[in-house]
């Protein structure tokens, strides 16, 4: 191993142990606490047990960590790579008490589904942005503590002073802040996205100690930096927990392309000589845009003989939920060898 890498592997065992010797004196302090009473094993049995039931699997000890970490009101910060199952530590909280609520802060073009995916799995959740919140009845609903899982965006968190007061009603009950895809605090929060680099507000609207987690796939050093200092997670008394980035089933290179549609760039990536879907790779392709991912598909299909088009497929924000969860339904079972997609994708990336 050469010393950078001996550097970053000894910093991240560093920042490991320091993490769990946080959240082992949490357990300690909670344990000692007469008002609490608490007993970790006996916590983290109930949820496993709960979550086995609800879900057909055990959970990761990881993910017990983290939820763990969110009971005993620690701020956490959360790298855990796209379908690795880190969405499952949100739910958590609200499985061993019928009462307890989470706040989800995530881009907006994800909410619709997330909030499915809770409902799907028995939790009520409604997503609220500008548009939905106008009906007084709606706002009702949320004040009094009829969705469980409230996902919203950073603007409609703090711009929306009746969704604030909402908010504060049911306080008492918000066991954590769920800050998803992090990493967007340091990529937009300046002049493009500023309410991204203020969401620390929502700690004067909660009850003081309620935990919040940062979570994203991906957080370089700087980003965590930012993330950390924007959100006042202190690292010295937060659980921090890296799964990191490694997958050893996929490599990297880097190819020159001429501009965002340069799609016969992507033809020496391809079996364009196939004849039957297993000679296939199983593969998806990112677009940053609706428009390209329209194009690329197009373009892809028309690379193959008639009987194999049937093989690519496409999925963006705008198709329906149904339809999205129809393509990654086949996806997943191989009758769709070629994904063309945007970041939608990603909600549905991971199951439980």
């Amino acid at each position: 191993m050469s010393q950078p890498e001996a550097q970053s592997t000894n910093s991240y065992e560093r920042a490991r142990r320091r993490s769990y010797k946080v959240l082992e004196q949490a357990r300690l302090d909670a344990t000692n606490d007469p008002e609490h009473h608490y007993d970790s094993v006996a916590t983290r049995q109930r949820l496993q047990s709960t979550f086995s039931a609800k879900f057909g699997k055990p959970a990761y000890d990881w993910q017990l960590d983290v939820a763990e970490s969110l009971f005993l009101g620690l701020d956490t910060v959360l790298i855990a790579g796209t379908g690795a199952g880190k969405t499952m530590p949100f739910m958590m909280p609200l499985l061993l008490d019928s009462a307890k609520k989470v706040l989800v802060i995530s881009p907006l073009k994800v909410q619709h589904d997330q909030a499915e995916r809770f409902k799907k799995m028995g939790i009520s959740a409604v997503a609220i942005n500008g548009d939905s919140w106008v009906a007084s009845a709606f706002q009702q609903d949320v004040s009094q503590g009829k969705y469980r899982a409230l996902f919203a965006g950073p603007e409609m968190s703090l711009e929306h002073e009746s969704f604030r007061d909402a908010l504060r009603a049911i306080a008492k009950d918000i066991a954590a802040v769920i800050i998803d895809e992090a990493h967007c605090i340091s990529q937009w929060g300046g002049d493009f996205r500023k309410h991204y680099a203020e969401l620390n507000k929502l700690r004067g609207i909660l009850r003081p100690g309620t935990p919040v987690l940062a979570a994203s796939a991906t957080l370089t050093p700087r980003a965590l930096q930012d993330v950390c200092s924007s959100l006042l997670i202190d690292r010295d008394t937060s659980f921090f927990l890296n799964l990191g980035n490694d997958r050893p089933n996929i490599s990297t290179s880097v190819h020159r392309m001429k501009n965002a549609s340069d799609f016969d760039a992507l033809k020496p990536h391809l079996n364009l000589n196939a004849t039957t879907p297993e000679e296939l790779p199983k593969t998806i392709i990112f677009m940053n845009t609706v428009k390209l991912t329209q194009q690329g598909a197009r373009f892809i299909r028309n690379q193959f003989p008639r009987p194999m088009r049937k093989y690519v497929d496409y999925i963006y924000s705008h198709r329906s939920r149904r339809d999205k969860r129809k393509v990654m339904r086949r996806f997943r079972h191989g009758q769709i060898r070629i994904l063309i997609a945007t970041e939608a994708a990603k909600a549905f990336a991971e199951s439980p």
